[in-house]
């Protein structure tokens, strides 16, 4: 059994070890993942014939669509050079048109008035020459634009479900080992740790000034705050690790002292140098996505001091 003592960290060669292990089981991830690049592209491709159908290959793009359907904003965003993000799109019209069910005349108006003056030529040679798209033309259009939207999508896709993913493990790690779920939102002071019952996990709560992925409050009382982190390479790895978990680490530390654990469970890529950095220099319980056993093992291993019970 594990216990919060030397055992807690792991050797160089251990750290070297479930590295390589996490980077190849990245690799095997992202070479599987092609499906799901076509299964986005399927989906876009069909949502921009109909966007096209709709405003007459372009031609009759207005507010009218909006307000009568303001999922349209999405794929008429995609047709400028280059697409413009939701929230640049609510800061031109100066109100937020892209996230609501109701999208008001005016914002719509002046929303499909902003993406008329940015459209494509190249894409759409035929809006600036005021002519209907030949068949090729609008085939072309419809390709390389859904190329754009479903490659934006799929890499977004990459970047969020892997971290949720995370989450959703360690969770069931934990829960399955017969640790219970609770909902805390906020832990921001020694005291308030008892928010927190001792035996019980919760998600997404804001400890101190910045927000835990995973909090657990350990048997004897201390809370093992976790960060779910997913790198796509080392130099990635820093800002993720050293970084984005590290700094949270030291201001929860600065904050609850000997009564918080901070700790990262990690996949992907990482460099050993900031492995050993996290771990060493910044004071971190590193477990890996592979490996969950372990952290099981650590949280179940941390028991009431026998003076206190």
């Amino acid at each position: 059994m594990l216990d919060e003592g030397s055992n807690a960290k792991l050797s160089d060669e251990q750290l070297d070890k479930h590295r390589q292990i996490s980077e190849n089981e990245f690799i095997k991830q992202r070479n599987s993942k092609k499906q799901d690049y076509l299964d986005v592209y399927e989906e876009k491709e069909q949502r921009f014939r109909d966007f096209m159908d709709r405003t007459d290959n372009v031609r009759t793009l207005s507010g009218d669509l909006f307000v009568r359907d303001p999922e349209t904003t999405t794929p008429a965003r995609h047709v400028t050079g280059p697409p413009v993000s939701q929230d640049d799109l609510n800061t031109f019209v100066g109100a937020n048109i892209t996230k609501r069910k109701n999208v008001p005349r005016d914002a719509a108006d002046e929303g499909a008035a902003i993406i008329k003056d940015l459209i494509d030529a190249k894409r759409f040679p035929w809006i600036p020459e005021e002519r209907s798209p030949t068949a090729e033309e609008r085939e072309r259009a419809i390709m390389s634009t859904t190329t754009l939207w479903a490659v934006k999508r799929t890499q977004t896709n990459r970047r969020n479900d892997p971290s949720q993913e995370q989450e959703a493990k360690i969770l069931d790690a934990l829960t399955d080992a017969g640790w219970t779920e609770k909902s805390v939102n906020k832990i921001q002071t020694v005291d308030q740790i008892e928010n927190l019952p001792t035996g019980c996990v919760a998600h997404q709560v804001q400890v101190c000034n910045s927000e835990s992925d995973i909090a657990v409050r350990l048997r004897d009382g201390r809370l093992l705050a976790i960060e779910a982190k997913v790198s796509n390479s080392t130099v990635n790895s820093i800002k993720r690790l050293v970084h984005e978990a590290g700094d949270k680490a030291s201001s929860w530390r600065n904050e609850f002292g000997e009564q918080v654990i901070p700790a990262v469970v990690l996949s992907g890529v990482y460099g050993l140098k900031h492995l050993k950095e996290a771990q060493n220099d910044r004071d971190m319980v590193i477990f890996w996505g592979h490996d969950m056993e372990r952290l099981v093992e650590f949280a179940d291993s941390i028991q009431m001091p026998s003076s206190a019970q």
